[in-house]
């Protein structure tokens, strides 16, 4: 399956983007990710597995 989201507004957006994601998890995921535009650089996280894989790499780096 896939979800994409997207998001703009004065929020943290990789918190705004995890969230999002958890509400589509129920339809099952072999992989999650999210990218964010950070002033004309783009970061990008994500991973193989379930979503809490990806969630934790944020947590642990997170995006600027």
């Amino acid at each position: 399956m896939c979800g994409i989201v997207g998001y703009v507004g004065p929020r943290q957006a990789q918190d705004v983007l995890v969230a999002s994601l958890r509400r589509l998890e129920y339809r099952g995921y072999d992989s999650a990710g999210i990218a964010v535009s950070n002033g004309g650089a783009i970061e990008i996280r994500k991973a193989a597995g379930k979503l809490d894989r990806m969630a934790a790499m944020v947590e642990a780096d997170p995006l600027a």
